[in-house]
């Protein structure tokens, strides 16, 4: 994950903890709020930007398709719960010398 990434994930965790999401059934709201629009339980990037915007968080188009890139792990072009959870709250940082450190929200 490069820098940029990084620091779009923290504008992100920030903005969702400065509004009572940080907890996992918090993040489980948020998800479901997110996916009102089809109720598919699966994020689409619209889905996805438009949810964060709902929750204020202040994230360009381009920024919440690189964060929606790193939490489809599955590379199915939606986001899924669990993808969902593990991006908001887990984080893998690599530094140099390729070792791994996570991060948790």
């Amino acid at each position: 994950m490069d820098s940029d990434t990084t620091q779009v994930l923290q504008k992100v965790r920030s903005s969702l903890q400065s509004r009572g999401v940080a907890s996992i059934a918090s993040l489980g709201r948020a998800f479901r709020q997110m996916d009102s629009y089809d109720g598919n339980k699966k994020l689409s990037k619209d889905e996805f930007y438009n949810g964060l915007k709902d929750y204020r968080v202040d994230i360009t188009k381009q920024e919440a398709n690189a964060l929606f890139g790193l939490f489809d792990k599955d590379g199915d072009g939606t986001i899924n719960y669990d993808e969902f959870l593990i991006g908001v709250r887990v984080s893998g940082v690599v530094l140099s010398g390729g070792t791994h450190v996570h991060e948790v929200l």
